[in-house]
């Protein structure tokens, strides 16, 4: 069998410390030396010395009770408390024998302590072929200090390979707390970062969706530039799954592709899911990025994923994309297509397919006090059963940006020509619609500063004029055009729309304050606060299908703010206002605290009137004494008043291992029901996790927790 761990050094806050060892002489250092009590005797071949016996060689140490030098062979023998120290390897031995040429050694009854991972261990004996291979016999090893060793590997026989940092074990046991837990006949890991084939411990949880659920990887590491992992996944309720990821780096980048595929005999049908990510470069200049997927059926993620937000996703994108820089322009290439997973989802709600988009940016900077560019797109739009064709999109524009320490003002001048060449047109519309329209705008600003104690206060009042004309549109189509979700960044935007089927028009000045403190020598933001407003001095008539003329004098209020209260407490906070109908249409508040001692907690309240959604979330992982920890989250809907996911658990963390448990439950089915799991998981540091790996949905649904490398 062949097994694979992840060896990672011990954390030392949870551990006694290592005991003092004696200094090391200089590994360039070539001569032997010797001092002790006694001199037994000496003469041309052989060199006895007692008490307090000391032998340093390149970088090693020896000292015992006697030791012997063999002059002629140069080795040494050592007896009684014999200990032996390198820079990386400390042995304490009833015996020994070493050459002083090399690393050659042999222990006998030895306790050893490998301080690159932390490895302890015993073996009635060890052989070491020099700085090669390590051979121990009826040993057992573990990361955890000696007097506590609450998880230990014993085998009859180990050896290490330190040039492949291989290791292999003959009638191996892993024990927990005295419990065997695992046996092998024979089983491979590593003793260092080299990678390397074989089985990953497995994994369990438990959900009333799926059942029981054991997961059993298989590492093949297939080159250095290219891995695999095979998990089958077996669920009691739905069958085995064959999960795979492939993995490879080349000059052009980086590549992999991850498959899914069950045939699942609760959903009744095969189910399948593909994913192929790339993202490299060629030479200085060239970018490529893919990002393709494919899934069976709506009810996948629904079923076999493990977030709300993979529960959510309607549509799975296939887009690739070649991008050029060049010194002062850029020539982006894209093709994108879309597989709609809800197929109830009716054809004209579907996305359009870009096949391909081809996007010129310019940008030679400011020259003589102008700066100017371009930005051109041409792209065919194609869906299914619907309007297709061409569009072709410039944007110049001049900008003449002025400003000093304390202002800034700058005049721009845009011009936006789009023109259509559409194929499938309804009757009296036009094939080839266009569409050209000037856009002006001037951004101005001014920047105050005060002494406010200890930080410095800014304030910083700024306007934005945007005056668009007015041009029907209604009959120019609509292939990736939205209206923007209002925000703080909205006030300075010169158009309402995404994309540039639309074009609104505009005589309209943003307003906007902001104040911030900062701290004078770091110059970090303690505190922000902002707030901002347009007033419209004419009707938005420029609008989508379906959509009204927005008739209203002056836009909603926004307000955003963040402070830092202290190095461990944070808050952010945004606010958007009606003051004609004198209601919130959306709020955020956000509390965080985060310290160096494993506390994380956060709240955070959301609503959005237009949506109906109102809802609190509360996460936190907090740690109560050095090994014990609670962590938990609550999302709560308060206008359905119901749970959205909820979890709570516990976590014990010891010197060498971390038990962790956590029960959660969410809503599937579109919110017609929810799903209960249950995740155990047990880290053995220095070895492997055996469990489910919950980590992944700590750091999703706890806000600002990262999971250690050890338990990953």
């Amino acid at each position: 069998m062949l097994l694979t761990a992840n060896v990672c050094a011990q954390p030392r806050q949870l551990c006694p410390p290592l005991p003092p060892r004696p200094p090391l002489p200089d590994e360039q250092d070539d001569k032997y030396r010797l001092s002790a009590d006694r001199l037994i005797g000496s003469d041309s071949e052989v060199t006895v010395i007692e008490g307090n016996a000391v032998v340093t060689s390149q970088g090693r140490r020896v000292g015992a009770d006697r030791i012997t030098v063999d002059q002629l062979d140069n080795r040494a023998t050592a007896e009684g408390r014999a200990t032996f120290d390198s820079v990386d390897y400390a042995v304490s031995a009833d015996f020994l024998t070493f050459n002083l040429d090399n690393d050659d050694a042999i222990f006998e009854n030895a306790t050893f302590l490998q301080l690159s991972n932390a490895l302890q261990g015993r073996a009635a004996r060890i052989d070491r072929e020099g700085q090669a291979r390590t051979h121990l016999f009826s040993a057992s090893v573990s990361t955890c200090p000696p007097e506590q060793q609450d998880w230990v590997v014993s085998a009859e026989r180990i050896r290490l390979d330190h040039e492949t940092q291989q290791g292999t074990a003959h009638d191996a046991v892993l024990r927990f707390k005295g419990l065997p837990l695992f046996y092998t006949p024979w089983f491979r890991f590593p003793i260092g970062d080299a990678r390397q084939s074989g089985f990953l411990l497995p994994s369990l949880n438990f959900s009333d969706s799926s059942g029981t659920e054991i997961a059993l990887p298989w590492y093949w590491n297939i080159a250095p530039q290219a891995d695999a992992t095979f998990t089958p996944r077996y669920m009691s309720s739905r069958g085995t799954q064959l999960q795979n990821e492939l993995r490879l780096l080349t000059r052009q980048g980086s590549w992999q592709l991850d498959s899914e595929y069950l045939d699942d005999r609760k959903f009744g049908d095969q189910r399948s899911f593909a994913r192929l990510t790339h993202g490299g470069t060629i030479g200085s200049r060239w970018t490529t990025v893919i990002d393709a997927a494919t899934v069976s059926d709506a009810d996948y993620f629904d079923d076999l994923g493990n977030s709300l937000s993979v529960a959510g996703i309607t549509h799975l994108e296939r887009r690739g994309e070649l991008v050029y820089y060049a010194d002062a322009y850029s020539l982006q290439t894209t093709v994108q297509a879309f597989q709609t997973v809800d197929p109830d989802i009716p054809a004209a709600s579907r996305p359009y397919e870009r096949a391909p988009q081809l996007v010129l940016r310019t940008a030679p900077g400011i020259q003589d006090e102008v700066d100017y560019g371009l930005t051109a797109e041409a792209v065919r739009f194609d869906r299914r059963e619907s309007l297709t064709g061409q569009r072709l999109d410039l944007r110049p524009y001049l900008s003449f940006p002025m400003g000093g320490a304390a202002w800034f003002f700058a005049p721009t001048l845009e011009l936006r020509h789009t023109q259509y060449d559409l194929d499938n047109a309804a009757p009296g519309l036009p094939g080839s619609p266009a569409r050209t329209l000037p856009i002006v705008s001037l951004d101005g600003g001014l920047f105050f500063e005060r002494d406010a104690g200890s930080l410095l206060q800014t304030l910083e009042p700024r306007l934005y004029y945007l005056h668009v004309p007015f041009e029907e549109q209604s009959e120019l189509p609509v292939f990736d055009s939205g209206e923007y979700t209002f925000s703080f960044a909205q006030l300075f935007r010169s158009n309402r729309f995404s994309g540039a089927d639309r074009v609104g028009d505009a005589d309209q000045l943003s307003v906007a304050l902001s104040s911030r403190f900062l701290d004078p020598g770091s110059g970090i933001e303690r505190y922000s606060l902002g707030i901002g407003q347009i007033l419209y001095f004419r009707d938005r008539a420029v609008v989508l299908p379906g959509a009204v003329v927005d008739t209203r004098e002056r836009s909603d209020t926004i307000v955003q703010g963040s402070a830092a209260l202290s190095e461990t407490l944070s808050v952010d906070a945004a606010l958007q206002y009606d003051p004609d109908t004198n209601e919130t249409d959306k709020s955020v508040l956000q509390v965080q605290y985060r310290d160096a001692a494993e506390h994380v907690a956060a709240i955070a309240y959301r609503q959005r009137r237009a949506e109906l959604l109102e809802q609190v979330d509360l996460s936190f992982k907090w740690q109560l004494t050095p090994s014990w920890s609670v962590l938990g989250r609550w999302n709560q809907s308060l206008t359905e008043d119901r749970l959205l996911e909820g979890f709570a658990g516990f976590e014990y963390e010891s010197c060498c291992w971390l038990l962790r448990t956590v029960a959660r439950e969410r809503v599937r089915d579109e919110g017609k029901g929810t799903e209960q799991s249950i995740f155990l998981q047990l880290a053995l540091k220095g070895l492997t996790s055996i469990g489910s790996a919950a980590g992944t949905l700590l750091e999703s649904g706890i806000l600002g927790y990262r999971e250690s490398e050890d338990y990953r």
